[in-house]
């Protein structure tokens, strides 16, 4: 943005009405979005376990859920969820 009379550059909101404002946060939102990536990827900063994430290569739908246990009691919560 340049200031009017002086020449020199400033950073500043070219639009500062609340349509402009709405513009510039709306940016970030969606930049924020995009730095933070598709599910699969948000899923994996949260997880405290292994974790696998498969597409299918074929085209063809999927249904059911894969869970890997190891026969502990621990591991059988999961499994009983699913």
């Amino acid at each position: 943005m340049i200031i009017p009379g002086s020449g020199e550059w400033a950073p500043g909101i070219g639009d500062p009405t609340p349509v402009g404002w709405f513009t510039v946060f709306a940016y970030a939102g969606v930049a924020l979005l995009c730095a933070l990536g598709s599910v699969a990827v948000g899923v994996s900063h949260h997880v405290t376990c292994p974790l696998v994430v498969m597409r299918p290569t074929d085209g063809a739908d999927r249904t059911g859920v894969l869970v890997a246990v190891d026969a502990t009691e621990r591991s059988m919560a999961p499994l009983e969820f699913a």
